[in-house]
This record gives structure tokens, C-alpha cells and sequence, in this order.
């Protein structure tokens, strides 16, 4: 890969136009996400990605992406990676939240077909097969939370 010259990333604003894309994330780990990615100056990675987000642009200009609400997770994470913990009631809606909205997003991206039967993009449809699957997680967290959801007794369920 070739390095890409200080002057010229200043030339071209890069730090600007990052700032400017992170800006529009929905989440401030996607935001952190955009502020750390590496400059590539390899062609191949660069066509990938542009024909990605070209994909998802005619995508999102078709149809409206679902509401969704990405909370700040990062901090509560490292502490549920271990055994035994508890989590907040804040943490967990806030994780609860941010898993359904990443189901309403792989749901989003997954589904899309052309009226052949064949995905509109072949690109977001092998990214939202390797998302995981949280509805399930999503919703037995919120269900905790909100009791009156779907008639749940708000119990933790035994393991």
C-alpha cells in the first residue's frame, strides 16, 4: 500500500470531510469508527467501499431507513463481558435499544429484492448476513424492562 503524503491529505481536507461523515452517524461508536479508520490508498479497498455506500445511498433514497436509536453502549460492554455481572436498568435499555435497532437495520438491508427475485444489491445483502441476529436479544431485554410489553410478567427467566 502506498502512503499518502501529510500535505496531501491536508490539500484535500481529509480531516474535514472525516469530521463532516462522522457527523452523520447514527451512533458514537460509529462515529469513533469513522474518526479511526485507517487512509487506504489501495484501489481495490477503495472501489469496494464506494460501491458499498453507492449501493446503500440508492437504497436509502428509495426507501427510508427504519426509526432507529443507537445509544451509547461502550462503556457498559467491557463490564457484562464478565461473569456474574449486573447490569444497570439504564445499560440494559440502552443495549436493548441499540440491539433492536441493529435487527431493524439487518431486517432493512436484508430483505431487498429486484422484482426478478435477486437482492438489489448483492453487496448490503452479504453485509446484513453477517450481522447478528438480535430481535430475539432485543426483545427478552426490553421485555424485562417494560413488563406491559406483550403481556411478559417482567421476571428474569432461569437459566
Amino acid at each position: 500500500m502506498n502512503a499518502i503524503a501529510e500535505t496531501t491529505l491536508r490539500l484535500l481536507e481529509f480531516e474535514e470531510i472525516r469530521t463532516r461523515v462522522a457527523g452523520r452517524c447514527l451512533s458514537e461508536e460509529g462515529r469513533e469508527l469513522v474518526r479511526t479508520q485507517p487512509v487506504s490508498s489501495d484501489r481495490a479497498a477503495i472501489d469496494a467501499v464506494l460501491h458499498f455506500a453507492c449501493d446503500l445511498r440508492k437504497l436509502v433514497e428509495t426507501e427510508p431507513l427504519p426509526p432507529v436509536e443507537f445509544p451509547p453502549i461502550r462503556r457498559a460492554l467491557p463490564k457484562l463481558r464478565k461473569s456474574g455481572t449486573v447490569a444497570e436498568g439504564l445499560e440494559l435499555a440502552g443495549i436493548g435499544r441499540f440491539a433492536r435497532s441493529a435487527a431493524a437495520v439487518r431486517r432493512f438491508l436484508a430483505p431487498h429484492t429486484t422484482r426478478e427475485g435477486g437482492p438489489r444489491s448483492p453487496l448490503l445483502a452479504e453485509y446484513a448476513s453477517g450481522l447478528p441476529h438480535l430481535s430475539r436479544l432485543a426483545g427478552r431485554i426490553l421485555d424485562l424492562l417494560e413488563p406491559d410489553r406483550g403481556g411478559n410478567t417482567g421476571r428474569v427467566p432461569q437459566a
